[in-house]
């Protein structure tokens, strides 16, 4: 009997637990005012997750336990401009110099106007914040005073801003979360919100009947998230996950009951996601494309194969009523992305539809993992 099979079964099982093995890489750094003193009691936390920390007496933080990837670290300070960078580690950890730097005390005219106002500015606030799903329907601002609204009515633009943390009670999805607030712009006539932060995750205390309801709805949060769809883009595994990408042939108006209604053109074919990947490292994948038309249908993306269908164009209506479906756009010439889903530049994804609904209410924290099936 020949050892080969022998040696060859003992490597793949070496080789699957070197893949399983989590490896941690830590970032620390040290924290310092514009004189260079050392800072105690800064609040210091990777964005998007549930770490956090607060400084110590020699004005240092710790991370110890990630992997390989993407990581935007925040730090707070009251009275100081919110410190922020993006980190990207790969096989050795990475010393942070921060050097927080005092923030000017500003005057802001702050137009509330008569009555209500403030209630009426909170509630669109609300709306576009935290979104309209039913996990977003179990959220609760508690403290909602913390905002402060200015209104330009010859825009019609609504602004938003908080000095501290936002702090949201999710009990549909069974997180405490701190989001510290960097811009937040409504725009009332075309019905369109743009905001950014960052958020920290923490885990709310229930009973285990809870627990199982909140992995339930979890689960539910997460499938045809963007989050799902970058981690199905990294693995190259996107149909079968149940996203179904269609390349942009071009958008035009449509009249339709008197209306000019946007439309844009698809090619029906999948799109092979191996032609828009490439592998960089371990860590990472470059991800180039123009526009994506994504739909998540985990039923129709099953009974699709690559290469069955022939080349055939498809007018949709771009907010069709009953379409869950997402635009992806690159505005720049790639995407890094890791594993979970995290990518490099936050602004490297312009979503419109299904996904950008998705708002605070809808979110989940990175270290996140979905029930293995």
């Amino acid at each position: 009997m020949t050892t080969k099979p022998l040696l060859l079964t003992l490597f793949s099982i070496c080789f699957a637990m070197l893949v399983k093995a989590q490896v941690f890489i830590p970032i620390t750094g040290t924290v310092v005012d514009e004189k260079g003193d050392l800072v105690k009691g800064a609040t210091a936390f990777i964005s998007g997750s549930q770490l956090t920390t607060i400084t110590d007496n020699k004005g240092k933080f710790y991370f110890n336990s990630l992997t390989a990837g993407s990581y935007q670290v925040i730090v707070k300070m009251m009275g100081y401009a919110i410190f922020d960078r993006n980190i990207v580690i790969q096989n050795k950890p990475v010393d942070v110099n921060v050097a927080l730097i005092i923030k000017p005390i500003m005057l802001n005219a702050v137009t509330i106007g008569p009555g209500d106002s403030w209630d009426s500015y909170y509630n669109l606030f609300k709306g576009q914040f935290l979104g309209t799903s039913r996990f977003a329907d179990g959220c609760e601002i508690t403290n909602p005073k913390i905002l402060s609204f200015n209104y330009n009515k010859s825009k019609g633009i609504l602004t938003a801003e908080a000095d501290d943390f936002i702090l949201i009670e999710n009990r549909r999805l069974g997180y405490h979360i701190k989001y510290l607030l960097r811009d937040f712009q409504f725009t009332i006539n075309s019905n369109t919100a743009i905001f950014d932060g960052d958020a920290i995750f923490e885990e709310m205390v229930g009973s285990k009947s809870t627990h199982e309801a909140w992995a339930r709805n979890r689960y539910d949060a997460y499938k045809g998230s963007l989050m799902h769809f970058l981690r199905s883009i990294y693995a190259n595994n996107a149909l079968k996950q149940g996203f179904i990408a269609n390349s942009l042939v071009k958008g035009f108006l449509k009249a339709e009951d008197d209306k000019d209604v946007p439309f844009i053109t698809i090619d029906t074919r999948p799109v092979h996601f191996d032609s828009l990947l490439t592998v960089l490292d371990t860590t990472f994948v470059a991800f180039k494309t123009s526009q994506l038309y994504v739909t998540y249908d985990p039923k129709k993306a099953a009974s699709l194969k690559p290469g069955d269908n022939k080349p055939h164009e498809k007018d949709i209506p771009l907010d069709g009523k009953g379409i869950e479906a997402t635009m992806v756009k690159l505005p720049f010439k790639q995407a890094i992305i890791d594993r979970k889903g995290n990518y490099t530049n936050y602004r490297a994804f312009f979503i419109h539809g299904d996904m950008a609904t998705k708002r605070v209410g809808d979110k989940l924290p990175f270290e996140y993992e979905p029930p293995a099936k």
